[in-house]
């Protein structure tokens, strides 16, 4: 039973129709909702990874999705946007650094030379890319603000946005990141596969 590793593409778990306050009222009433949202997700994530590797499954592959960081109500100005740093916070405490949140990263060795994670962007965390063997996946968190926060965003034409001011793309130093790991690893001739996993469809426009 079990095996080397599993991969999840998103959604393991969903806050989206729980506010703010009743998720602090779950856990006592007494801490602030960013706390609070903090604690729920890193017990939820670290739970869901032990019960994996409790099954035989040594490495647990995750990739955020929508719901992981409060659900698409959750994305809205008006409601929880302010709390979708806590979400990724936790999701990155209770997968990948045991729970706590500044203990040491469970993927850091480099992947054919390049970096394993896009230190110094939002997504340093929540995107990694690991090698077992011959092959390498490489996990990309998609869920991007746009600007401040401060307002809704549509691209109605090119088929972006729609779910308040956070948009899927890569883009900027985290797409530098991501392009350097594929040729990397496409140079490396001990590597033979390459997957990529993210929760959104890779072909852009998906609805306009």
């Amino acid at each position: 039973m079990g095996g080397e590793f599993v991969v999840m593409p998103g959604d393991s778990s969903s806050y989206g129709g729980m506010s703010n306050a009743k998720i602090a009222s779950e856990l006592g009433g007494n801490l602030p909702h960013y706390d609070a949202i903090y604690k729920a997700g890193v017990n939820c994530h670290s739970s869901t990874k032990e019960l994996f590797n409790s099954a035989g499954f040594d490495a647990l592959l995750p990739t955020v999705g929508d719901h992981e960081l409060g659900g698409n109500e959750g994305f809205q100005v008006a409601k929880k946007l302010s709390t979708v740093p806590a979400y990724r916070q936790a999701y990155v405490g209770g997968f990948f650094r045991d729970g706590q949140q500044s203990g040491p990263y469970l993927f850091n060795t480099p992947v054919a030379g390049a970096p394993a994670r896009p230190v110094g962007t939002m997504f340093e965390g929540s995107s990694f890319a690991y090698r077992f063997r011959n092959v390498v996946i490489i996990s990309v968190d998609a869920f991007r603000l746009v600007g401040d926060g401060d307002a809704n965003y549509f691209d109605r034409e090119q088929g972006f946005g729609g779910e308040g001011p956070i948009t899927c793309d890569v883009s900027g130093d985290h797409l530098s990141w991501f392009e350097n790991v594929l040729k990397s690893a496409r140079l490396d001739s001990t590597i033979k596969h390459i997957f990529v996993e993210a929760h959104l469809p890779i072909i852009q426009p998906v609805r306009k």
